[in-house]
């Protein structure tokens, strides 16, 4: 049995309008707008809604094949919304959405090689 946090659950009763009493509802709304026009949706409305609402419109995008906001959240500053971001651009990437890859640090630079210590002059007698 699913709990009522499963992203798929949520989503659903969002879509439904079935009430959620365990969360406010001013981030209920904003949830359902958001999942109503994905495509206006940023990163930092999602980011504003509690963890199991985000989670829910990061779905949203997902059955509806939009890679871009879980692309822009996959480098959010809140972790465990980055981490469901990145799940959910995997997902996309095995349905054959085409995906950003993510950008990588460039690399350092190669460590210069230092030059031979100078000979010491020396004599070695037995």
């Amino acid at each position: 049995m699913k709990s009522s946090s499963d992203p798929r659950t949520l989503l659903d009763a969002l879509r439904a309008g079935t009430p959620l009493p365990a969360l406010p509802d001013d981030a209920v709304e904003a949830a359902r707008a958001l999942t109503r026009d994905l495509a206006a949706a940023t990163p930092a409305q999602v980011e504003a809604l509690p963890e199991p609402l985000a989670h829910a419109v990061l779905e949203a995008a997902v059955l509806e094949g939009q890679p871009a906001l879980a692309e822009a959240l996959s480098a959010s500053s809140v972790k465990p919304l980055a981490k469901a971001a990145k799940k959910a651009l995997y997902q996309l990437r095995s349905r054959g959405v085409a995906v950003a890859q993510p950008a990588k640090p460039a690399p350092a630079p190669a460590p210069r090689a230092a030059p031979p210590p100078e000979a010491l002059p020396a004599l070695a007698s037995v």
